[in-house]
């Protein structure tokens, strides 16, 4: 909740020393996630942890980093929200909402669904999709890995790794995601927008139905390419049960190859989606609201992770977050990539956030409204915002040492706001469209800077390719 407090400064108020660590519930090509427990809130969430030496080696700094800058942004039902984020010398730490029921992989392998869950978990997830185009955000990578469920059986969209914004409404040319969930305007280099988000859904669906996706005997990168650009998806009316119409119908909307006709795509957007027959029984304003009963609820007497993550974690890990021995390793091990840039370009760039104290001043900007460098002399004088501190320091400086950032950070409030509106219907009721972040990116000592996230840079050809099942390809920026 502010770009100019990138700078990780030793303070005490926010660190690892403020969670209980629990279980190890799974585990990323960086990183890992655990639960870990607020020690003042007594309330749970999940820490994602990402070593830094490794990503500084796998070139994947820039995107966690903007990745942690769009989280911050975010607050919806239906997405995996950012509550947290600190760092240290070691790792980057991202705190986010616990989803207990484990991801959509998980209980897909497991057993078949029926078409009313399935259509309870398209709906939800064509929401948070919504929102995240309003936002100016295209995921890039919907997959069921990347779906988690909750323990009443909601399910939201986490790993925003190579998701990326759309500025002014350029296209992107870079290929990137997961290769069976690809639309085929990333693949054939003609450029893509939102459109691809809503192909990936239904590729997701489609693997729910089905039990496998449409394309998932292709054995390479070419010929996936050339089933996505030239052959015909199949949707057989009799699988292990029988696939009613109204079903198939909005599969192949979903995978409809031109994305100007694809469902969910064009100015009608989510209403498209609302009005399509087969999602004729769900209560629109009751699901937005989070407020609707799921169909599914994962079973709480049971696991619903992968137990080897937390065997790996006490026999193998070689830096746990263990404190005593996180303090002997800082005392025998300096890793010489604190003395690269990329090292650096961390430090001053991921940034802390804490929203426990953004909660503890929201109040005041529901009433006011958002607080702008022009409102200073007002601020200061208001013994309430002049005594509300963000992780210890005051909100609010002297006013000589914020006027050279007051008409770009009143851009870039309006900007924000003007976004908030427009996604409102989108959001909980209950949880109001988050402040821009450069109201609390007022500091003596800086000058108003652009996130990362802001900033895109595209590219005519991928920068990796991972291998992540034998028939799965897995694409960076």
């Amino acid at each position: 909740m502010g770009n100019s407090l990138a700078k990780q400064l030793p303070e005490p108020g926010l660190g690892l020393h403020k969670f209980r660590l629990l279980r190890v519930i799974g585990r990323g090509s960086f990183g890992k996630v655990r639960i870990v427990e607020h020690r003042e809130t007594a309330k749970p969430y999940a820490l994602k942890y990402i070593n830094k030496a490794t990503c500084i080696r796998m070139r994947s700094h820039v995107n966690t980093i903007r990745e942690r800058d769009m989280l911050e942004e975010l607050d919806h039902p239906f997405v995996v929200n950012l509550r947290f984020s600190f760092q240290d010398e070691f790792s980057m730490f991202m705190v986010m909402d616990l989803m207990i029921g484990g991801d959509l992989r998980f209980h897909m392998m497991r057993r078949r669904f029926v078409e009313g869950v399935i259509k309870f978990w398209i709906a939800e997830l064509a929401c948070a999709i919504s929102y995240l185009h309003a936002n100016g955000i295209v995921h890039r990578d919907i997959k069921p890995d990347n779906i988690l469920m909750d323990h009443r059986g909601h399910v939201a969209l986490t790993d925003f790794n190579i998701a990326t914004r759309i500025v002014r409404g350029a296209p992107h040319f870079s290929v990137a995601g997961t290769a069976n969930y690809m639309a085929p305007e990333v693949v054939s280099g003609a450029g893509y927008s939102y459109s691809i988000d809503w192909w990936s859904l239904g590729v997701v669906m489609y693997e729910c139905v089905y039990g496998r996706r449409p394309f998932r005997h292709k054995k390479s990168a070419d010929e996936l390419k050339r089933a996505l650009l030239q052959e015909e998806i199949q949707f057989p009316i009799i699988a292990d049960v029988q696939v009613s119409y109204d079903c198939i119908s909005a599969m192949r909307g979903f995978l409809h190859k031109d994305p100007a006709v694809r469902l969910g795509c064009g100015p009608a957007g989510l209403a498209a989606v609302k009005a399509h027959p087969f999602f004729a029984s769900i209560n629109w304003p009751v699901l937005e609201a989070k407020r609707a009963d799921p169909p599914f609820v994962p079973n709480p007497e049971q696991s619903n992770f992968d137990i080897s993550h937390d065997l790996e974690e006490m026999l193998l890990e070689p830096e746990p977050l263990d404190a005593k021995k996180r303090i002997a390793m800082k005392r025998h091990k300096t890793p010489p990539e604190h003395a690269c840039p990329e090292y650096h370009e961390i430090t001053r760039a991921f940034a802390a956030f804490d929203y426990i104290e953004y909660e503890r001043f929201k109040t005041y900007i529901e009433t006011h409204g958002a607080i702008t460098a022009d409102d200073s002399a007002i601020a200061v004088s208001n013994t309430v915002l002049a005594s509300v501190r963000l992780d210890g320091r005051p909100i609010f400086p002297p006013l000589d040492s914020r006027r050279s950032n007051s008409r770009a950070s009143t851009a870039h409030i309006a900007s924000r706001n003007s976004v908030n509106a427009a996604t409102a219907s989108t959001s909980s009721p209950d949880a109001p469209p988050r402040i821009a972040t450069s109201i609390l990116a007022i500091s003596p000592n800086s000058t108003t800077t652009t996130s990362s996230s802001s900033t895109t840079t595209t590219m005519s050809t991928p920068v990796a390719a991972v291998a992540t099942t034998a028939d799965d390809y897995k694409f960076t920026e």
